[in-house]
C-alpha cells in the first residue's frame, strides 16, 4: 500500500510542477507551429510539415475538436502523456528491479528537468519518448514469449513512434538490435526465424498505423516545385545525360504517381536531405555551420543532474548487472551516440527517449547500496530540479555555474526557446520601463503579456525573428532599454556588435533575456 501512496505522491509532484510551469511560460518557438499544424490537420486533413509526421500535432489538437481551442488544452495532452511515461517506467522497474527500484525509477523520470521542461510543450518530444519506450518494452516481452497479443502491441507501439517523429526510425532500430543482442545467447536458428518474422509483421502493422495517422491519404513522394537546384531535378538531368532510364523512370514515377504513405516517404526524404545541409549550431558561445560529435555529449552532461549521472555510474559499475540492465544501457547510450555521430544539433530534447532507459540503469545502481547515500542523492536530485522552477528548460547542473551565466554556454531549446515572456513583462513593470527595443527568439504574441509591439509577432522568417520590436508602454518615458533573448544574441550576431557586447549586459531576466 505504501508504495502506491508513494507513487501517487510522485505523480502529484510531477503534475504540480508541470502545471505551474505551464501557466508561467509563454509558447515556445516550435509550439506555435505544432498548434497551427494540428488544427489544420483535424479540420482540413492537409499536412504542411515537411520534416515531422503528424501524430503529435493530431494528439495535441484533440481538445480543439471538442471546442477547447486554447493552447492550455493542447499542453494538457502532453502532460497526460508524461504521466503515462512515469507509470510505464514504474511498472517496468517493479517487474525488473522490485518495488523500491520501480519507485526510484519513477522519481528519476518525474523530476528529470529536461522531461519536466518538455512535459507541457505542444511538441513531439515527450510523446516520442513514451512511444519508443513502450515499443522497446513490448519488443523485449515478445522476444521472451512470442504470442499474437504481444506481436500486435509491438506493431502498434512502433506505429505510434514512427508517426510522431522521424528519429523514431533509427532509435527504435538501435534499441531493438540491443535487446536482441542481449537475448541471443545460445539461441538456435529457429529462435531467430520466429522472432524475425514477428518483427517483419510488426513493421507492417506499424506502417498501416502510420498511414492511418495520415488519414489513409495518397500523395506523391516528390512534390512539384520550380527549383533547378533541387536534388530530384539534378538527378533527373544526370539520368538523362548519362542515359539511365531506370533512374529517370523512378524519379518521374515518384513525382507523378500518388502512393499510400507518399507523404511519409516524402518526410523521410526531406529529413535525410536536410541532415546533409549546413545549419546554425550553437556550442559554447560560438556559432558553427555543423555539429561536431562531442557537442551533444557535452551538453547532455551539462543538462543532466549530477546525482543522476552518479546513479547511472553506480549501475554500470555493479558487479551483478542483469541482462536487462545491460540492454537498457545499450538502448540509452546507443541513442545518444547515434545522435552525436550523425551530426544532430546538440539539443538535449533530441535524446529525451534515452532518459527512461538510463533511469532504469540508475534505479539498478540504487539497489543494494547504503540507504543514506541513495537518499542524499535523490534529495539532491529533487532539490536541484525544484530550484529550477518554473523554467526547467533552462536547467543546467552545478558544473555549469550560476544561472545568470548559463547564457555563455547554452542557447536555443537548451536554454532560450521563447518561454519567458511573462517574466519579461513582470520585469518591465517592476522596473517601470516605459520603452524598449526587444528582439525575441519566439513566435508567441507578446501583446498577450502586455508587450504590444509596432510590428507583428509570430513570423517564422529569420529576418523577422531577429528584428527588434518597439514596445512603448509609457510614451512619455525618456529612456529606452534594449532587450535581446540569448538565442537571438548569438544567431543574429548581435553579440558581435559593439553596443551589445557582453560587458554591456546590465541584467539577465529569467536566464534568457539580456538587458542592455
Amino acid at each position: 500500500m505504501w508504495k502506491r501512496i508513494a507513487l501517487g505522491c510522485i505523480i502529484f509532484s510531477f503534475l504540480a510542477l508541470s502545471f505551474g510551469s505551464m501557466v508561467n511560460e509563454s509558447l515556445t518557438y516550435d509550439e506555435v507551429f505544432y498548434l497551427e499544424e494540428g488544427r489544420r490537420i483535424v479540420s482540413t486533413r492537409t499536412f504542411s510539415d515537411p520534416y515531422n509526421p503528424p501524430l503529435a500535432s493530431i494528439l495535441t489538437a484533440i481538445p480543439s475538436v471538442f471546442g477547447w481551442k486554447s493552447p492550455t488544452a493542447a499542453r494538457l495532452v502532453t502532460i497526460a502523456l508524461g504521466v503515462f511515461l512515469i507509470l510505464a517506467v514504474y511498472q517496468v522497474g517493479v517487474k525488473a528491479l522490485g518495488g523500491t527500484g520501480g519507485l526510484v525509477a519513477a522519481i528519476l523520470i518525474a523530476f528529470d528537468p529536461s522531461l519536466l521542461a518538455h512535459s507541457h510543450y505542444i511538441t513531439g518530444d515527450v510523446p516520442l519518448t513514451l512511444f519508443i519506450f513502450l515499443a522497446v518494452i513490448a519488443w523485449q516481452k515478445f522476444l521472451i514469449k512470442p504470442d499474437p497479443t504481444r506481436f500486435i502491441l509491438v506493431g502498434l507501439s512502433e506505429g505510434y513512434a514512427f508517426a510522431t517523429k522521424m528519429t523514431a526510425v533509427p532509435y527504435v532500430g538501435i534499441a531493438f538490435l540491443a535487446i536482441v543482442w542481449w537475448q541471443r545467447s545460445r539461441r538456435g536458428w529457429q529462435w531467430y526465424i520466429a522472432r524475425g518474422s514477428g518483427f517483419v509483421g510488426s513493421v507492417i502493422i506499424a506502417l498501416v498505423f502510420v498511414w492511418a495517422a495520415y488519414f489513409f491519404t495518397f500523395d506523391v513522394v516528390i512534390k512539384d516545385r520550380e527549383d533547378p537546384n533541387r536534388v530530384s531535378v539534378r538527378m533527373l538531368v544526370y539520368a538523362k545525360a548519362h542515359r539511365l532510364p531506370a533512374l529517370e523512370s523512378t524519379i518521374i514515377f515518384l513525382s507523378q504517381q500518388s502512393l499510400p504513405l507518399g507523404t511519409y516517404a516524402a518526410t523521410i526524404k526531406n529529413t535525410v536531405l536536410r541532415a546533409g545541409k549546413p545549419s546554425i549550431v550553437f556550442f559554447d558561445g560560438v556559432i558553427f555551420d555543423r555539429s561536431r560529435w562531442y557537442f551533444l555529449i557535452v551538453n547532455v552532461l551539462r543538462k543532466t543532474p549530477i546525482p543522476f549521472v552518479i546513479l547511472v555510474g553506480m549501475g554500470l559499475l555493479s558487479h551483478k548487472k542483469q541482462r536487462f540492465v545491460r540492454s537498457m544501457v545499450a538502448c540509452g547510450a546507443g541513442m545518444v551516440l547515434f545522435a552525436s555521430f550523425t551530426g544532430m544539433a546538440p539539443l538535449i530534447r533530441y535524446v529525451l527517449p534515452a532518459i527512461p532507459f538510463l533511469a532504469l540503469v540508475a534505479a539498478w545502481g540504487a539497489r543494494g547500496r547504503k540507504k543514506l547515500l541513495v537518499t542524499i542523492l535523490l534529495l539532491w536530485y529533487i532539490a536541484g530540479t525544484v530550484l529550477a522552477y518554473p523554467h526547467f528548460i533552462s536547467y543546467a547542473n552545478e558544473v555549469v555555474g550560476s544561472r545568470d551565466r548559463r547564457y555563455e554556454v547554452l542557447a536555443d531549446s537548451n536554454l532560450d526557446w521563447g518561454q519567458a515572456l511573462p517574466d519579461l513583462a513582470r520585469y518591465v513593470a517592476n522596473r517601470n520601463l516605459g520603452k524598449m527595443r526587444f528582439s525575441y527568439f519566439g513566435r508567441d504574441d507578446g501583446g498577450r503579456y502586455g508587450l504590444a509591439s509596432n510590428t507583428a509577432y509570430g513570423s517564422w522568417k529569420f529576418e523577422d525573428i531577429c528584428a527588434f520590436h518597439d514596445v512603448v508602454i509609457d510614451p512619455k518615458a525618456l529612456t529606452m532599454a534594449t532587450i535581446i533573448s540569448v538565442s537571438n544574441w548569438y544567431s543574429c550576431r548581435y553579440n558581435k556588435q559593439e553596443a551589445y557586447q557582453k560587458d554591456n549586459i546590465r541584467d539577465v531576466v529569467a536566464d534568457v533575456f539580456l538587458v542592455f
